[in-house]
């Protein structure tokens, strides 16, 4: 971090109770993103995780479009079964049946 990010940083760290556990990754980034990141900004790729469809998109360029959102709808998501149930939930639909098929055999 550089300039305000990291100024805010240490004020933030300086005001934390004596003691306190480190912040995970996940409540970091959400102290972090309610500071510098407008709202509007902040909710636009949860948006378009929660309505991603593969569409156009090969099946590859659709896991990448997926992981790339997820990494804003960690409230979503939050874990990686979520992630993975989304994503085939997205698929296209004869890729989706193709894939129960396969898992019944």
């Amino acid at each position: 971090m550089q300039g305000p990010a990291k100024r805010w940083w240490h004020v933030y760290e300086l005001g934390r109770p004596v003691g306190s556990p480190p912040l995970t990754w996940s409540q970091f980034s959400t102290v972090f993103l309610d500071k510098f990141v407008l709202c509007t900004r902040r909710d636009e790729p949860r948006r378009q995780f929660d309505h991603l469809q593969q569409g156009q998109m090969l099946v590859t360029e659709y896991e990448i479009r997926i992981i790339e959102l997820s990494y804003h709808a960690t409230i979503l998501v939050p874990s990686e079964e979520e992630r993975v149930m989304r994503f085939i939930d997205g698929l296209l639909h004869c890729i989706h049946l193709a894939m129960a098929i396969e898992a019944e055999t």
